[in-house]
């Protein structure tokens, strides 16, 4: 059996309520750690080393089924395990250290009555993880919808044969993929491949295009950093000395990173890339943050800091370099960082810095 197979086996038996941990002994004698992106192992031989491996991979496992779950359906299951996934691998690469919440409730979340369609999930101080009917049940009308914005602001076409196209200037590994599973939309596809075309191909794009509108001379930074592309703009006389870049208006910025970047994009790292466990590792970010400030730090932050953040022009320039969520205030920022530092992305030195002010969880 393969050993992308193997690592397949093991969500699915995460996914189970009761695991029977001893069926995954040998799988386990052959692994020597885990690639963060997809739970793929790597053989090693047999050794003192993998009764510790078992011991601490049983242990994350069973921290997982020890958690409460109220309102849960049969269509969400698949949802579930994706939830589960997201808490096992927050758990082996903080080493353990990522808080796991007591509870994991699937609900509605409304507000005198108003249906909140667009949140995914949200969690709590006091340590429960909800998880949003409301969207799941309106998840095509917020797949139209964000479509619909990228159309009118220019950043998706379609071609003559109906196909959906992003534009050639954020063209990248990950915007890419975004047109390929767009391409594929049906609204009868099950309820986890549209999670996984708005959560990860959508709001990754949404990433990008907030970047480059926000802050433009970020994405091209990202782009003269990488010295081969650098030459082919030296090659094509369209090159400009950063300081020259750096006194641009900002319109003028975003006129020269749609010139430069069709003829050589940025690279996906520029903004935050979107997972499909991204969603519910940021909710993870914010229940290990919460233990770190106090009750009146987190009212600052969400309230008085959070109008603020939003009105610094400042914010902008370091906030677009992970999300446009990050933009909305410092507690959203903790929990994109956090989930982008998760799964494996590095963040510019001024991110970090922030980052570490504002108290954000040590991940490793």
């Amino acid at each position: 059996m393969g050993l992308e197979k193997v690592g397949f086996n093991l969500i699915q038996r995460i996914g189970k309520t009761a695991i029977n941990y001893a069926d995954d002994v040998s799988f386990v004698r052959r692994c020597k750690k885990p690639d963060l992106n997809g739970l793929h192992f790597v053989p090693h031989p047999v050794g003192d080393t993998f009764k510790f491996q078992n011991d601490v991979f049983k242990t994350y496992l069973d921290n997982i089924n020890k958690i409460k779950v109220k309102g849960l359906s049969k269509e969400e299951i698949p949802i579930y395990d994706l939830l589960k996934k997201s808490m096992f691998d927050a758990q082996i690469k903080t080493n353990g250290r990522v808080k796991l919440p007591n509870e994991i409730r699937f609900e509605y979340h409304r507000n005198n009555g108003i249906i909140r369609k667009e949140a995914v999930a949200s969690a709590s101080r006091d340590n429960i993880l909800y998880v949003n009917k409301d969207y799941f049940e309106n998840i095509d009308e917020n797949i139209v919808k964000d479509l619909g914005v990228f159309i009118k602001n220019g950043y998706i076409t379609k071609d003559p044969d109906g196909k959906y196209k992003i534009v050639d200037w954020l063209r990248t590994s990950e915007s890419e993929y975004f047109e390929k599973i767009l391409n594929k939309y049906d609204k009868n596809m099950p309820l986890i491949d549209k999670l996984n075309l708005h959560r990860t191909g959508i709001v990754g794009y949404a990433n990008l295009t907030y970047q480059a509108n926000q802050a433009p001379l970020a994405m091209i930074e990202n782009i003269l950093s990488n010295s081969a592309k650098k030459q082919i703009l030296s090659n094509k006389g369209v090159l400009k000395p950063i300081e020259e870049i750096q006194k641009m208006a900002r319109k003028e910025q975003f006129s020269y990173l749609q010139k430069i970047a069709s003829i050589t994009p940025p690279s996906a790292e520029t903004a935050m890339i979107q997972k499909p466990t991204s969603l519910f590792v940021h909710e993870l970010g914010h229940l290990s943050h919460y233990q770190n400030i106090t009750l009146e730090e987190h009212l600052q932050l969400q309230n008085k800091l959070s109008f603020i953040w939003r009105m610094s022009p400042k914010t902008g320039d370091f906030a677009s370099k992970v999300s446009g969520y990050a933009a909305t205030s410092p507690i959203e920022f903790v929990a994109e960082v956090y989930s982008g530092l998760v799964h494996g992305q590095k963040f510019s030195d001024d991110v970090m810095k922030m980052y570490k002010s504002l108290k954000g969880p040590v991940v490793i």
